[in-house]
């Protein structure tokens, strides 16, 4: 994380994590103050994987809590987890 974060550049981390951020959970106490340096949380607070009545939401993407965005689910029939769709409002580009 180190080699990647700087003030010039954006980094979005996203992955099947196995920890559960619709429960509090030890490991995600664990996580979290991980990526705090970098300004990074869990964006992920929907179910990502439903399966035989369980429900969870192992999948997430971090991104800096700092910017303005909205996630949505993307169910999809063909995998036992669901995609997540994000997006980053208010982006200015130089020209």
């Amino acid at each position: 994380m180190n080699l990647l974060h700087n003030y010039k550049t954006e980094v979005i981390k996203y992955g099947d994590i196995n920890v559960n951020y619709l429960e509090n959970c030890t490991i995600q106490q664990q996580l979290d103050p991980v990526l705090a340096p970098y300004n990074s949380i869990g964006t992920v607070h929907f179910p990502t994987r439903i399966i035989n009545g369980c429900i969870s939401a192992i999948g997430n993407i971090f991104i800096d809590k700092t910017r303005n965005y909205t996630i949505s689910p993307f169910m999809n029939s063909t995998f036992d987890h669901a995609g997540q769709v994000i997006t980053q409002n208010n982006i200015f580009l130089q020209i």
